[in-house]
């Protein structure tokens, strides 16, 4: 092989890493945006039980006085 040749398999192997690099990249901002939102729904459940319990909390103190 010549030094032409080992510089073209060179660069075309680079190329793919780079491709493969930002396909990478993509795939891992696709799965943050996912993460984000169900992390976004699990706070909001949260939030929701947390004021249900807080209500029943109350309505039992009150039923108690």
């Amino acid at each position: 092989m010549t030094k032409k040749e080992r510089e073209q398999m060179h660069d075309k192997l680079t190329l793919q890493m780079m491709e493969n690099v930002n396909r990478h990249a993509a795939v891992q901002e696709m799965i943050q945006e996912e993460d984000k939102e169900g992390s976004d729904m699990v706070k909001l459940t949260v939030a929701f039980c947390t004021g249900c319990l807080v209500t029943v909390a109350a309505s039992m103190l009150l039923t108690m006085l």
